[in-house]
């Protein structure tokens, strides 16, 4: 049985909504824009480094984003507070809230702001068949999309109690966020571990205290 709540309809429910179709009509329009210059049993090892890049991509810009709305931002910061600081804050005093989110609730933030890069990709580059620059570009953008599409959803099932056997799979085979490496982000204070899409950035950021060192050089400015 779901423990999902009830989605309200509201202005930036459909907000999300349109921006979930529109992700999905250009992942499409895209997938079949790379396939298209894809003449070559050598392109498929390009589209795989493409895809490798795009997923570590996914998971840089999560340990960002996140480290952003747990560390800097405010819950009143234009715009950007109440539709993304604000849950960030909440999550960190119910983690488990995530779980009762639905579908758009869960994924349409993403899919907002995501949207554009894939609309660039596939409108506003010329390609050429069989080009390598051509192909790793459009691949590095859908995938790394797709990634970010991914991570709340991958969020959210690293905090369900129950979870499809083959997500679990992922999660135990490190494909997605898995629980237990993810704990580690809600151990007090929570300054550490903030990737969420697969989490495999986490160790050497916070070997290499990437985000204290950014912080002090904000402070600088």
């Amino acid at each position: 049985m779901s423990n999902e709540s009830p989605e309200s309809i509201t202005p930036h429910r459909v907000f999300e909504w349109t921006g979930i179709a529109v992700f999905g009509v250009y992942a499409v329009l895209l997938s079949d824009k790379l396939l298209s210059i894809t003449v070559s049993p050598g392109d498929w090892g390009i589209i795989a480094l493409a895809a490798l890049a795009g997923y570590l991509m996914a998971d840089a810009i999560s340990g960002l984003v996140h480290w952003f709305a747990d560390s800097y931002a405010t819950e009143t910061t234009l715009f950007v507070g109440p539709n993304f600081v604000d849950p960030f804050r909440k999550h960190h005093e119910d983690p488990e809230d995530i779980t009762r989110h639905g579908f758009s609730e869960t994924n349409g933030n993403n899919c907002i702001v995501s949207f554009w890069v894939l609309m660039w990709a596939y409108h506003g580059r010329d390609v050429t068949a069989g080009d390598s620059m051509d192909l790793f570009m459009l691949g590095l953008a859908l995938f790394s999309m797709l990634g970010v599409f991914g991570t709340n959803q991958f969020h959210k099932w690293a905090h369900s109690k129950t979870v499809p056997p083959l997500v679990g799979w992922m999660q135990r085979m490190h494909l997605i966020l898995p629980p237990v490496h993810h704990q580690i982000h809600h151990t007090w204070p929570h300054h550490t571990y903030f990737c969420i899409t697969t989490g495999w950035l986490n160790w050497p950021l916070d070997k290499l205290r990437f985000f204290r060192i950014f912080e002090s050089v904000l402070r600088i400015f």
